[in-house]
């Protein structure tokens, strides 16, 4: 008999979800618990593995669609004749608001070509018919490597369709905002419409941060701690400093709600922390950074930086934090601008240090300076409060000891 899957709650609120990658395509086969489909939420990606054990007879969306929970993901053919309700995790999935998405258009392959939606789609763009590839994927299903590997003479005359020139003139192309892209923007369009921006700029001098940081490495190398010794980045012990100021400072760590025409000033330090990923920009969550140790935060930073860029971080690691820290010099970047994160009224952003003349002791040496930006939420704050939070954060900066000291 055939059942249908669908798009099953989330939780956190996701009402829809972004085809990210199926790992099934039709006519194949598959088991219980095989990875079936990945999809992204406005909190992360989630694999999602096949509860049923049978063949794959239609697909409900194609890669980049966007899915309403409770839509049909796929259909399966099961033998399995007391197999006829979806798992209590579909089950709960509340009904969709708008039709299911059309199923895949046909593909260049026959029905029983194994290959994923992105694997038909490449080979449509490259005038390849799948029926003629052998794949080297499990069950013969066809990997990427496979199409690279067809004779020239296969081809159609001219080479692949999608290099022919066009009569008609080019004006660019057109692609779909999916994906990381998607929530960064929708994310910054609401920021930049909706919270009136503050801003503070420094230059500081970081010798000493730069300093205190080739000791601290020492001495976690001395006690035979040496992942921890790695770990311990420049922007490890900036992020530690953030935490500690933050605590001082209420409101750049509260959240406006002008609906309910209220502030909320947060108890603890939930610390945003920007990664540049191959998918986008992620903001993982330092939870409590204002309690952990200096070693604790970098651990985590270094655990985070990890997940984000393997695509393996988990929803409760992106759900919304309370300030946020950004890192550009990373990229080799000496100065930026930051935008608020919805829901926050802060962000803190570190350029690259550079080497600069810098009066010291009455004399003019040459030091390393960095650049702070931080921008604050003007409704939840005024310049003056704002002006103290980064005269603070630059002054710790630029004198560490203390702060690291009690933190360590």
């Amino acid at each position: 008999m055939e059942v249908e899957f669908r798009l099953p709650d989330l939780g956190e609120g996701v009402a829809e979800a972004e085809i990210v990658e199926w790992h099934v395509a039709v006519g194949e086969e598959l088991s219980a618990d095989d990875p079936l489909v990945d999809v992204q939420t406005d909190k992360a990606i989630v694999s999602i593995p096949s509860p049923y054990t049978g063949k794959v007879v239609g697909l409900g969306a194609e890669e980049e669609e966007m899915v309403a929970v409770g839509a049909v993901l796929v259909t399966v053919e099961t033998a399995d004749a007391a197999v006829g309700a979806a798992p209590e995790a579909a089950t709960e999935a509340v009904s969709p608001t708008q039709p299911p998405p059309a199923s895949p258009s046909p593909s260049p392959a026959r029905e029983g070509a194994l290959a994923s939606p992105a694997i038909r789609r490449l080979a449509r763009e490259r005038g390849i018919e799948l029926e003629s590839i052998a794949g080297s994927g499990p069950k013969g299903r066809i990997q990427e490597s496979d199409l690279g590997t067809t004779p020239a003479a296969d081809l159609p005359p001219g080479g692949p369709a999608s290099a022919r020139p066009s009569a008609a003139p080019l004006s660019g192309r057109t692609l779909p905002l999916r994906g990381s892209r998607r929530l960064v923007a929708e994310a910054m369009s609401e920021a930049w419409r909706t919270i009136p921006h503050i801003t503070d700029l420094r230059e500081v001098e970081v010798s000493n941060l730069l300093e205190a940081r080739r000791l601290l490495k020492a001495r976690l190398e001395s006690r035979g701690e040496a992942e921890a010794a790695q770990a311990l980045t420049v922007f490890a012990l900036l992020a530690t400093i953030v935490a500690g100021v933050v605590s001082r400072h209420p409101a750049v760590n509260a959240t406006v709600d002008l609906q309910q025409r209220q502030i909320t000033y947060h108890d603890r330090v939930d610390l945003n922390v920007a990664v540049s990923t191959p998918q986008g920009l992620l903001a993982p969550v330092v939870r409590a950074a204002d309690t952990l140790s200096m070693s604790g935060i970098a651990r985590e930073l270094q655990r985070l930086g990890t997940a984000a860029r393997d695509g393996t971080l988990a929803a409760s690691d992106l759900t919304r934090g309370t300030v946020t820290a950004s890192n550009y010099g990373s990229l080799g970047s000496p100065s930026g601008t930051t935008i608020i994160q919805p829901g926050q009224t802060a962000i803190v952003g570190f350029g690259r240090a550079v080497e600069k003349p810098v009066v010291r002791g009455g004399a003019i040496v040459v030091g390393s300076v960095m650049q702070v930006h931080c921008s604050g939420d003007h409704r939840a704050m005024d310049g003056l409060e704002l002006q103290a939070f980064t005269a603070e954060l630059a002054a710790t900066v630029e004198n560490p000891a203390l702060l690291l000291a009690e933190r360590d």
